[in-house]
């Protein structure tokens, strides 16, 4: 099953203004849950938006100061969409206050993936990487047996200020049976949502607007993506 990149949409004739949100009333706990989460939320004090008043209602709404790849900002027809989808699983979302101008919007929704998908997804037997700081200079070029392997040097390079980037990584989707899932724990460029393809084919039957899809291999020519 294919699967693609979910971005955020930056055309202002669909969108109104990008980012749609760049203040807040409240910032709540969402901060706190940042790269590397990997976990059902037990408790979370909820942001409250402002919305750009140039910015238009749509189904995915961009802001600054929440992580993409941990959250996302959805209105009540797109999770009635992903709960009605027998193929995602383990997935939280909260009822947030948005404010635009002088409304208070009530449509909205905080969206989180519980569980990311790392471990069955990266192919470490073809993957490369590459270790480096400011001493190593070009860096020091990394191969992993496993997720767990992996996820050590990624926890101890975090630690100790290090950069682990990928050289060449192979993500294997074939095992891959739910319509939405999610990547951490690996360079920027690429963390967040991927939705399958007839996720995306349901969501542009319906018009959904505010996003876009990117083909895998597009984003990073190190990608090679195996379907």
């Amino acid at each position: 099953m294919k699967y693609y990149y979910l971005s955020v949409s930056i055309d202002f004739k669909e969108v109104g203004i990008y980012p749609q949100s760049t203040s807040f009333n409240e910032i709540g706990s969402v901060q706190e849950y940042g790269l590397g989460f990997n976990a059902p939320i037990n408790s979370i004090k909820l942001p409250e938006l402002i919305l750009d008043n140039k910015a238009k209602l749509t189904n995915l709404i961009s802001v600054t100061y929440i992580n993409r790849s941990v959250f996302l900002i959805l209105d009540h027809s797109f999770i009635s969409m992903l709960k009605s989808n027998d193929s995602i699983n383990d997935f939280q979302y909260w009822n947030l206050k948005v404010l635009k101008k002088n409304s208070t919007i009530n449509n909205y929704y905080l969206f989180h993936l519980s569980y990311p998908s790392d471990i069955d997804i990266i192919d470490f037997e073809k993957s490369t990487f590459e270790l480096s700081n400011d001493n190593l200079g070009s860096g020091i070029k990394k191969r992993f047996e496993d997720y767990i392997d992996y996820k050590k040097e990624w926890d101890k390079t975090i630690n100790l200020g290090n950069t682990l980037k990928f050289e060449k990584i192979f993500l294997d989707f074939r095992k891959m049976n739910s319509d939405l899932i999610r990547i951490l724990n690996i360079d920027s460029m690429f963390i967040g949502y991927y939705i399958s393809e007839p996720l995306k084919k349901a969501i542009e039957k319906e018009r959904f607007t505010g996003l876009v899809f990117q083909e895998i291999e597009e984003i990073d020519k190190r990608i090679k993506a195996i379907y």
